[in-house]
């Protein structure tokens, strides 16, 4: 039985038509210890590394310049908390593959992380519109016109982004556990001090500590990205490099080093969610890519 499966079917099988808090422990701690036992997901990790060898190889034969990532989480981690089938037992969940029945960080979880930290990074750069109107290009539109705009100008002008070429340059896969080191899951807890019954407790005597468990991904997991690049993608990248960090450069991999190091998911001012680079390589594809459109900002344009 995949572990997807069981955490239903400890809810389902416990919960129905007894006292809801003792049964809930109950359930809360038959899930953390299967979660917790290691060779529930030996072979599953395996599976996981094997697949994103064949979706190396399809972008590869479609002619992209592939990224392969593999990188290790320095604490815990969680994402997707409102997610997944822990959500139903712990009240914070993961986001979970049913089918693989693995954590996994979504694609669109890594490629917002990535783009917002650029974007961030134009903030310091000289030419800041130049910059910005490169990762729009790389990564797609992420946030309203208006507010690309305040990205670059402080009088707030506005602008417009191409309707066509939205998607950006840079397909993500989504990024799967490979290894670990000890296991997979481990316990962690929270203590909301200062809320009663969805109230915020002022008086410092009435406050009563609330501990709430839950599981995140362990210390010490190997996560495997794949990311695709369109050959007009690297000029972008290129572009980035030179004007960040002074280098002509076509790999994404020193962006993606130092946004991972700022926090990767839910919890990050909390320090979950840091991660080191294992490895980073690049591979030529090995016929031409298909085109992809990029978007395109028209400053100054109408709302």
């Amino acid at each position: 039985m995949s572990f997807y499966i069981y955490v239903f079917k400890e809810a389902i099988d416990k919960l129905n038509g007894r006292n809801l808090k003792e049964a809930l422990r109950e359930v809360r701690e038959g899930v953390r210890n299967k979660a917790i036992y290691s060779a529930v997901f030996d072979k599953k990790v395996k599976t996981a590394d094997s697949i994103l060898n064949e979706v190396r190889q399809g972008y590869e034969s479609l002619g992209y310049r592939v990224v392969d990532l593999k990188f290790e989480t320095k604490k815990n981690f969680v994402v997707g908390t409102r997610q997944g089938p822990l959500y139903l037992v712990y009240e914070v969940g993961i986001s979970w593959d049913p089918i693989l029945d693995l954590p996994y960080i979504p694609a669109s979880s890594l490629k917002g992380a990535l783009r917002s930290y650029m974007l961030d990074l134009c903030k310091k750069v000289d030419n800041r519109r130049e910059c910005v109107e490169d990762v729009i290009s790389l990564f797609g539109v992420p946030i309203r016109d208006d507010e690309i705009a305040k990205l670059v100008f402080p009088d707030s002008k506005s602008a417009e982004v191409s309707d066509e070429g939205s998607e950006g340059l840079a397909v993500f896969s989504d990024a799967y556990p490979i290894s670990f080191k000890e296991k997979l899951l481990t316990a962690d807890i929270i203590n909301p001090h200062y809320y009663k019954g969805g109230k915020v407790v002022e008086n410092e005597f009435k406050v009563e500590p609330v501990p709430i468990t839950f599981l995140t991904v362990s210390p010490g997991v190997t996560f495997r990205l794949i990311i695709a690049l369109s050959e007009e993608g690297e000029k972008y990248v290129s572009s980035l490099s030179k004007m960040i960090f002074k280098t002509d450069s076509y790999s994404l991999v020193p962006f993606i080093t130092l946004a991972f190091t700022m926090g990767v998911g839910a919890k990050t001012s909390r320090g979950y969610g840091e991660f080191d680079l294992v490895s980073g390589s690049l591979i030529k594809g090995v016929s031409e890519s298909k085109s992809r459109k990029a978007a395109k900002i028209t400053w100054g344009g109408k709302k």
